[in-house]
């Protein structure tokens, strides 16, 4: 039993645990969003009018970050891009308390630190493309998710101590975390992600690795990519619908108070850290779009089956099944992309920039996708609709299988 728990963790290179480190770090601090809305209304003094729209400047801002962060990727080198979010970020959340009061300005500084936030993940995806190995990465990225999990659990429940003490710590410890992952990443990370990009390089050479082995390929040319982006921003926008509808559904149709839906939520933060890494390890030995389609089909079941439940006891049952089918896509789903990135010679930033941009951008049109359904039509069609439309994408993951497996066939012969 304890080997095979220790094999869950052997095999990633070093510089992966390093990185994870950093965005550990880093989500320590994860306290001024949870707490952002709060703090305009309460202590501000916005209207939630007001609010809301500053909401959606700070969600704007990352879809930016996440694209042209990708690009700068492929121009100064991921690492240094990791390092210029973690550092931007810092000194934005620092003076951010002492910007919000006049609107265009909160504005204004919302966007820039959304940018420098949302940077950072293709910017760390990039760096686990350049020195990880092709059969690992599904891996890397779980350890990734184990980590800022923990990291998140930690922040946000720091975070409502602080902001009960005084509201403008939860962006001062915000900015102390970040700025500690910026150090973390220029003295540790940075050095080592040079000595494992050189061992990528030389793996190449010899034709063990497949980084920079394609034709110069750009993420909005390449067709393959820009149909799994599609499926990917699909799947988004059923998956958060947690943080729009969920919550009313829960409240209204299974009779759950806020207390008991947010201790669901903590209890899918805590299933993620722990079963995320396990389960990509068991599955990184199958085919990573048949596994992403039978991830998708599940979380269909989960969310089609909503209208049926009656109890509290079954509403948890189908969030984790829920839960469940996003541990099998969203490893699955980054193997894909981040294979194409490899393959791109020189574009793994710009790719792993529009992939992050198509779940920044679902992040925004989620919520007023699904209230306009829960609203316009009612909670059960919204329901029957994830269902039936996630069972689409999942057809669609699998048909592109079939169809990968026949064109590298053909080549093949």
């Amino acid at each position: 039993m304890k080997s095979r728990f220790l094999a869950v963790f052997a095999g990633l290179p070093r510089e992966i645990w390093l990185l994870a480190g950093a965005a550990f770090i880093n989500f320590l601090g994860y306290m001024a969003l949870p707490f952002l809305i709060l703090y305009l209304t309460g202590t501000v003094g916005y209207s939630i009018e007001s609010a809301g729209t500053l909401l959606a400047v700070y969600g704007v801002g990352g879809v930016a970050g996440a694209w042209f962060g990708g690009h700068l990727c492929d121009r100064i080198g991921s690492g240094y891009t990791l390092l210029a979010s973690f550092v931007g970020s810092a000194a934005l959340l620092c003076l951010l308390p002492y910007l919000l009061s006049v609107f265009v300005v909160a504005s204004v500084c919302l966007f820039v630190l959304s940018f420098f936030q949302g940077s950072f993940r293709p910017a760390y995806d990039s760096c686990v493309v350049t020195v990880c190995p092709a059969d690992e990465r599904s891996r890397a990225y779980s350890l990734y998710v184990a980590a800022i999990n923990i990291g998140a659990a930690v922040g946000t429940a720091s975070g409502g101590i602080a902001f009960s003490i005084k509201p403008e710590l939860v962006f001062w410890l915000n900015g102390v975390a970040s700025l500690a992952a910026s150090v973390w990443v220029f003295l540790i990370v940075l050095p080592a992600l040079t000595n494992g990009e050189q061992r990528a390089r030389n793996a190449n050479e010899s034709g063990t690795n497949d980084i920079a082995s394609g034709a110069g390929k750009v993420p909005w040319r390449d067709t393959i990519f820009l149909t799994l982006c599609a499926g990917v921003f699909i799947v988004e926008t059923i998956g958060r619908q947690p943080t729009s509808t969920l919550p009313l559904y829960m409240t209204q149709h299974y009779g759950l108070s806020s207390e008991e839906f947010g201790r669901m939520l903590t209890l899918g933060h805590i299933l993620f850290a722990l079963l995320m890494l396990p389960i990509a390890s068991w599955t990184k030995k199958y085919e990573p779009r048949i596994v992403a389609s039978v991830g998708v089909l599940v979380i269909a079941c989960g969310y089609g089956a909503l209208p049926f439940g009656t109890s509290a006891l079954s509403a948890v049952f189908l969030y984790i099944v829920i839960l469940s089918g996003q541990l099998l896509f969203y490893p699955s789903v980054v193997s894909i992309v981040m294979e194409a990135a490899a393959s791109s010679k020189g574009r793994s930033g710009s790719y792993m920039g529009a992939y992050r941009s198509t779940q920044s951008v679902a992040a925004i049109t989620a919520p007023a996708i699904g209230t306009f359904a829960y609203s316009a039509f009612s909670p059960n069609v919204l329901w029957y609709g994830c269902g039936a439309t996630g069972v689409a994408v999942a057809v669609f993951f699998s048909i592109e299988h079939i169809r990968t497996r026949k064109t590298d066939s053909d080549s093949s012969i």
